[in-house]
This record gives structure tokens, C-alpha cells and sequence, in this order.
């Protein structure tokens, strides 16, 4: 068998198929493979699953199912997993068409059919979850799989299902009372596994005639510890999972796939016979590496089309985290876009390893791992957009405000002008000519109460001072009353944010200097500085008003105490 180098010895987060190529690069499954491949002679039906994630599609199309073939009963081998449409009826044809027969009629005629002409017949059904996302009412692909499974027949039949979808299988029990009869798990890789995936790749790669290239020693270490289960979807905010009842955390394949692959194209960009510690740190580690990924993919965007891009995920990935597969109609339908708009997007995230359109053309996210990154990109899109939307609409809101001051002022100075010149003209009248332009005064601050306090205030403040009087008197102290601001506090750049303390006897700022200030309400006095040291991003005052908690650009959170700004602890 003659197979020629591919560009890279690592899959990234590509599955594995059932290729030449794909078996001789995959490796740590040797004995997960054995093991399927033994339960899968031995009975009827099985059962496999697994987290989403671990790698049952790589296991079963690079490893059982080329197993399967070299058995010298060269039985036919069928890997399905078109779940769309009508699955019944295109596992039968994908059966017919493997087998060399007439397509037509139901699948246990097919099966039949099939075991004529090519003798065994064994049936790998993979990610069989979407069959319950895309069937939730059902369909009669259930009483075609039962009749494949219950007649005598030389069809042997594994079903592989996610494991938060197995107790799903119950809608067969009806009809296949010993569904789980025969099961298996797969768990994640071990670290032993893991380091044969990273490992053994390099010398099969070079016996393909690819560039030799060695790993040290602690890379290996270094990228096992840090694509370990839980590690990178904690840090990417998305929707990780644990292991439980006490097994090990275990390793993420296509993480690790998706490092050792930017790993190696960094290297060899480099002219690097290794692969090193060194870079993996230089490159972020593991999890800047995956972040990135999604990131890198997103940045070649327009605006306008991270937009669509947030609409888009929003369809093909549920809350939960699975995935769901759309034609470019359906997503543009429900993003509420032009089908035109929607298949540049989508075909650039499918270049980009985001997406990937299926063998009906429709699009879905790449890989199951890539789902809590999405999920925690489109959160975090969502809500810069809110924030930048707030703002322009407290920006506009500022212009009108200014737009009725400058008016007001206008109005003021054309007042002040007419008193000066009756004033000059008439002394005589320069009593009734303040009284009446502090009546005007006193008339427009009243007007301005509703609308600005602060105006109204400094309008009742003026009337008061040209003539003193009851009504005077009264409009100031009704713009006194209305009027919002009780201090006024400074800072060395643009504020991020302002809490106040329960009781309403403090209030802290914080801003882009780094630096968060307390002060009294009651005039404004500042009693502390909370020097953070790096531009404060988030802000918070205890229930009790004792204490404040900064979080800066740094990455790093501080607790101070109130009044006096002590540093309580760095968290």
C-alpha cells in the first residue's frame, strides 16, 4: 500500500475517516478499537457511547471499520450518519450502493439483499443523537432498525450515541427490548493514549516520506496537562463537562489534535526540526491556541457580518451545546437575511474549520468541541453590542440635552442684552426691567424641571440673584429638590463605572486611569484613592458598604476596604 505524506501529521479538529491516509496516523485507540470491534462480531446489536467530544467517529471509521474489513471474511461494511431527511430510507440506499444491488424497498429488504450478494453484513450508525434532534416525534426508521436487528439475519448493527443522549434509546424499547443489552463507553484518552497521539504521528509521518521532526519531552507534558478534560472550556467561559464517579478527567482529543497541528505548522514555518515547550508557551498554551482558532475566523469578518455570523450561531448551536445542521435557506430565513448574505459568511467560517457543510450542503459547526466556544464568543458579542447600543443612545439623549441648554442659554443672553439696554436707556426703569427679566428666568427654569434639573437650577439660581422674592425663592427651591447632582468628583480619564454604597453616604468611581476614588455624597469630598494600577474594567461595593472589589485590564481583582481605600487582598 502506497500512501503519500499529507501537509501535517495531526488532524486538528478534522475526525478521523476511513482512509489509508487517516489509519495509518491514528493512534492511543488501539485497544478501544479491539474491544468494539470484538463486541461488534460477538452480537447483534451494540451500543456505544461516549462525551461528546471523545472521539467515537475517529474511532469507528479509522479504526473498527477498517478493522472490520480486514477480516478474512471481507464482510461489508456500511458507516452512516446522514440522519436529515428521511434516514430509513438512505441508510437502505447507502446499503444497496455499498453492496453493488438494486436500491428500493424497505431497509430489511435491503439488508437481506446485501447479505446475498456480499455475505456478512455489518452496520455502524454514527452520532445517532441527531436522529432524536432531527425525528423528535419519530419516524419509521425505528420499526425498520428493529427488523434489521430481531430477524435472522448476518447483519450485525452498532449504534453510536453521545452520552447525554443515550437514555433517548428508550424510544426503541418497544420494539427492541435488548437494545442495551450489549454496550460500551468510550472515555476520553488516558494520558498514555494521549502521548501516543502526539508521539507516534511524528514517525509514521516521516515513513511517509514527510519532514522528521521530534517532540520533547516536556511538550508532551506540557499539552497533556493543559487539554485535559474541563481545562479549556473552563477557561473559554463555554460549556465544558466532567467526568464522574471517580474516573480520571482524561485527555481531549480534538484539542490536543487542534494544538499539535498549530504546533507543527509554527515549527515548521520556522524551519524547526522540533517540537518545543518553548513555542506552546510563546503561542499562549493550549487554550489561546483553541480561543484563537475561533478567533482568527471571526476577525476576517465585517462588522456587519460578525453580526449575521452571532445570528447564525444562534440557530446552529442549542443552549445546550449540540450542534444542528441547516442549509444557507433555513439559516438565512432564520436570521432574517438575504441567502446571499448568509453563504459568504458561512462558507468563510467553513474555511476556516468553523463550520462545515455535510454531504447534503448543509452547514454546522466543525466539531462538538468547538460549540462553547461559539457559544461564549456569541454572549460575549451579544453583549458588547448591547453596551455600544446603550451608549449611543446616551449619547444621542446628551445631544438633546445640549441642544435645550444652548437654547436656554440663547435665551438668557438675548434677556441679559435687553435688561443692559434698558438699563443704559432708562434708569428709571432698571427696577421692573430686573423684576421682569427674573420673572422670565424664574418661567423658564420651571419649564426646565422636567427636562433638565440642572438647567432648571441654574436659571432659578440667576432669577434669585437679579430679584429676590417669594416666587424666586420658591422656584430655586424646587429646582434644588429636583436637581440630581449632590457632588461632583473628577477623574484622569473616562469613567467605566460608578457604584454608590447602600446607605447612600459614598459612592466610588472607577476609570481608564487605573485609579478608583471614594467620596462622600455630601460635598464630594474624596476620601480614598484605590490605586489599581491597570485600567479598571469592573467595579463592585459589598452588600454591607464595607468594602469595594476592583477588576482591572490585568486580569487580576483587588478587594479594599471602605472608607479609608486599605488593600485588603490581590485575589
Amino acid at each position: 500500500m502506497s500512501v503519500a505524506a499529507p501537509a501535517s501529521p495531526y488532524k486538528g479538529l478534522a475526525p478521523f475517516g476511513d482512509s489509508d491516509l487517516d489509519a495509518l496516523l491514528f493512534f492511543g485507540r488501539e485497544r478501544d478499537c479491539e474491544i468494539v470491534v470484538a463486541n461488534l462480531i460477538a452480537a447483534r446489536l451494540t451500543v456505544l457511547y461516549g462525551p461528546s467530544g471523545v472521539g467515537k467517529s475517529s474511532l469507528l471509521r479509522a479504526g473498527v471499520a477498517r478493522a472490520l474489513r480486514e477480516l478474512s471474511e471481507e464482510p461489508l461494511v456500511v458507516v452512516f450518519s446522514a440522519w436529515g431527511g428521511e434516514p430509513a430510507r438512505a441508510l437502505a440506499d447507502a446499503l444497496a450502493a455499498a453492496a453493488g444491488i438494486e436500491p428500493g424497498g424497505p431497509l430489511v429488504d435491503a439488508a437481506r439483499r446485501a447479505v446475498e450478494a456480499r455475505g456478512d453484513v455489518y452496520l455502524i450508525l454514527d452520532q445517532a443523537e441527531e436522529y432524536f434532534l432531527y425525528h423528535g416525534g419519530g419516524d419509521r426508521f425505528a420499526d425498520e432498525l428493529a427488523a434489521v436487528a430481531t430477524e435472522p439475519l448476518r447483519v450485525n448493527v452498532l449504534l453510536s450515541v453521545r452520552e447525554d443522549a443515550l437514555a433517548k434509546l428508550d424510544r426503541f424499547k418497544a420494539r427492541i427490548p435488548h437494545i442495551l443489552g450489549n454496550y460500551l463507553r468510550l472515555d476520553r484518552l488516558d494520558r498514555a493514549a494521549g502521548e501516543a497521539a502526539i508521539v507516534s504521528p511524528l514517525g509514521r509521518f516521516a515513513e511517509l516520506g514527510g519532514a522528521s521532526a521530534a517532540a520533547e519531552p516536556a511538550l508532551v507534558a506540557a499539552v497533556l496537562d493543559q487539554v485535559e478534560a474541563g481545562r479549556i472550556e473552563d477557561g473559554l467561559g463555554g460549556v465544558g463537562g466532567t467526568e464522574a464517579n471517580g474516573r480520571a478527567a482524561g485527555i481531549e482529543a480534538p484539542y490536543l489534535q487542534l494544538v499539535m497541528e498549530r504546533l507543527w505548522d509554527v515549527e515548521r514555518g520556522a524551519g524547526s526540526a522540533a517540537l518545543r515547550a518553548s513555542t506552546l508557551g510563546e503561542l499562549g498554551g493550549a487554550h489561546r491556541i483553541v480561543a484563537d482558532h475561533l478567533e482568527r475566523a471571526i476577525d476576517v469578518l465585517s462588522a456587519e457580518q460578525q453580526a449575521l455570523a452571532a445570528r447564525l450561531f444562534r440557530q446552529l448551536v442549542t443552549p445546550s451545546g449540540t450542534k444542528i445542521a441547516y442549509d444557507a435557506d433555513d439559516l438565512a430565513d432564520y436570521a432574517g437575511a438575504p441567502a446571499d448574505s448568509v453563504r459568504p459568511v458561512a462558507d468563510a467560517l467553513a474555511a476556516s474549520r468553523i463550520l462545515r457543510r455535510d454531504d447534503r450542503g448543509r452547514y454546522e459547526i466543525y466539531h462538538d468541541v468547538l460549540a462553547g466556544a461559539v457559544l461564549a464568543w456569541r454572549a460575549r458579542f451579544e453583549e458588547e453590542q448591547a453596551v455600544d447600543r446603550a451608549r449611543a443612545e446616551a449619547r444621542r439623549r446628551h445631544r438633546r440635552l445640549a441642544w435645550i441648554a444652548a437654547g436656554a442659554l440663547v435665551a438668557l443672553g438675548l434677556m441679559a442684552a435687553v435688561t443692559v439696554y434698558a438699563l443704559d436707556q432708562r434708569n428709571d426703569a432698571r427696577a421692573q426691567a430686573r423684576v421682569a427679566s427674573a420673572r422670565a428666568l424664574d418661567a423658564d427654569a420651571v419649564s426646565a424641571l422636567a427636562v433638565d434639573p440642572e438647567l432648571s437650577l441654574a436659571l432659578a439660581t440667576e432669577a434669585a440673584r437679579l430679584a429676590p422674592s417669594r416666587r424666586a425663592e420658591e422656584v430655586l427651591r424646587r429646582a434644588l429638590l429636583d436637581s440630581r447632582v449632590r457632588a461632583i468628583v473628577r477623574a484622569d480619564g473616562p469613567l467605566e463605572s460608578v457604584e454608590a454604597t447602600p446607605d447612600g453616604t459614598l459612592f466610588v468611581t472607577a476609570g481608564e486611569d487605573g485609579v478608583a476614588r471614594v467620596a462622600r455624597v455630601e460635598d464630594g469630598e474624596v476620601t480614598a484613592e484605590l490605586a489599581h494600577g491597570k485600567p479598571i474594567t469592573a467595579l463592585a461595593v459589598a452588600a454591607d458598604g464595607a468594602s469595594a472589589l476592583t477588576g482591572g485590564s490585568d486580569g487580576i481583582a483587588r478587594l479594599w476596604s471602605l472608607p479609608d481605600g486599605e488593600l485588603l487582598r490581590t485575589l
